[in-house]
């Protein structure tokens, strides 16, 4: 059904007229939903017209431009940041990987390390034992010693 005019609408539905059928379906007709969608701007009289004039054309050229410079370095930014990622990230693994030989390497030396205070302990342990032997075989000599002097002095032995 084709869209009436307001003063059309306004005739059929004025006090004491009887609308048809075709009267309401014209009336919704005639008027946009807003729960159906966006009004498209070619609908609306003028529109363009109208915003055309509120800015210059020179000045609306200058923003597009500086747009475009921004849109321009923006991309040339996000290059840039993208390779240096990149280049972080490969730094990265360079360095996990070094981490994870230097580790190696350091818990080998912790090893030998460990072995070696073994082999020290065991030493000392041996030291240790040793000394204690030839402590008391010092103390058998020196108990000897002294029944010899005894013995050569006439006394009775201790």
């Amino acid at each position: 059904m084709p869209t009436k005019s307001t003063v059309q609408l306004k005739e059929w539905f004025r006090k004491g007229c009887y609308p048809k059928e075709e009267h309401f379906a014209d009336l919704i007709d005639s008027y946009f939903h807003k729960k159906e969608g966006e009004i498209e701007i070619a609908r609306i009289k003028e529109l363009p017209e109208r915003l055309n004039d509120k800015y210059p054309k020179s000045d609306g050229q200058e923003l597009e431009s500086k747009v475009a410079t921004l849109r321009d370095d923006f991309d040339s930014y996000r290059e840039q940041t993208d390779v240096q990622i990149v280049n972080i990230i490969d730094n990265l693994e360079e360095i996990e990987e070094v981490d994870e030989r230097q580790q190696g390497e350091i818990d080998t030396l912790q090893t030998r390390l460990d072995d070696a205070r073994a082999d020290i302990d065991d030493e000392i342990a041996r030291a240790q034992a040793a000394e204690a032997e030839l402590e008391s075989r010092f103390q058998d000599a020196i108990g000897n010693i002294d029944s010899v002097l005894d013995h050569i002095n006439g006394e009775q032995p201790r």
